[in-house]
């Protein structure tokens, strides 16, 4: 009894002994095996930042080489503007363009303001900004818009289709006076876009640029109908041998005063102007002209 009361005496201090050992021995293991783990951890992060397309801390760009756009650097493609998106701005001013037209036909060049104009084209305001930032810029981008409207010269196939020059003349005298005095809201715009013209120097070149470009569509139809076998010296108005010849330029202008009188009647008195009068009066005039060359140039022909 005494023998067995001895051996935890003899074993105590040796089991605590091997119990430390061991302990200590886990502690180093488990710190050996957390500095390789950190190591290797470290090793991984380091490849990871070292892959193809990434730069090192030391390897890293200027910011101003970086394209500006934090540390990252864009590709090329993403350089390229996307089609879609230009389309659709084009598509988006185009539709401000019309509205502004729009508002401005119906209440006059006054009446323009970026907010109706947005109002007209259902979009917001700063979207109006963003495409024209004054009222001046909008003003100025429709003059373009008010001259083919106004002053390009339209010929139908049905009036190009005629041969004889003076029944061309008067087909197309009609039709440019009811389409200009249809809606003279149209060439009401181009008398104020004249009146601009006064003023600013580059909507004046415009404007007259335009009419004269106008009023040349109709020197084809008035030289065939003064027609170009005959001499200017015997081609004579009413004002008798001694007065000026009437040049195809002279009918040509003098037409284009009878389209344009039509129209600024319209606008004047809409409702009490007869474009059907003012029609056989301006084709009267003209051939009053032509004959009054036929029989001068008869006259002077005898002679």
């Amino acid at each position: 009894m005494a023998g067995r009361d001895a051996v935890p005496f003899t074993l105590g201090p040796l089991a605590v002994r091997i119990g430390v050992k061991s302990l200590a021995a886990d502690e180093i293991r488990g710190r050996l095996f957390t500095a390789r783990s950190a190591t290797e951890n470290e090793t991984a992060r380091r490849d990871r930042r070292r892959r193809p397309g990434r730069l090192d801390e030391g390897m890293r760009l200027p910011k101003a080489q970086r394209g500006g756009v934090g540390e990252r650097i864009p590709s090329d493609s993403e350089n390229i503007p996307m089609p879609g998106k230009k389309a659709s701005v084009e598509s988006r001013r185009e539709d401000i363009m019309g509205a502004a037209y729009d508002v401005a036909a119906r209440q006059g060049l006054e009446a323009l303001t970026l907010r109706s104009v947005a109002a007209r084209a259902d979009v917001s305001h700063g979207t109006v900004v963003f495409h024209f930032k004054r009222k001046r810029e909008l003003v100025t981008s429709l003059v373009d818009r008010v001259l083919y409207a106004t002053a390009v010269l339209r010929i139908p196939d049905a009036v190009a289709q005629i041969t004889r020059p003076s029944e061309r003349m008067d087909a197309l005298l009609r039709s440019e006076m009811d389409r200009l005095s249809t809606e003279p809201r149209h060439f009401r715009l181009l008398l104020d876009y004249w009146t601009i013209g006064l003023r600013n120097a580059a909507i004046r070149q415009k404007v007259r640029s335009a009419l004269e470009q106008y009023r040349d569509g109709f020197v084809g139809i008035a030289r065939g109908i003064l027609g170009d076998e005959v001499p200017p010296t015997r081609r004579r108005g009413s004002l008798g041998p001694s007065g000026p010849p009437v040049t195809a330029a002279g009918l040509a202008a003098v037409a284009v005063s009878l389209i344009h009188g039509c129209a600024l009647q319209a606008v004047v008195d809409p409702k009490g102007f007869d474009v059907e009068q003012h029609f056989h009066a301006a084709a009267q005039m003209l051939e009053r002209l032509a004959n009054d060359r036929v029989v001068t140039s008869t006259a002077q022909a005898g002679d």
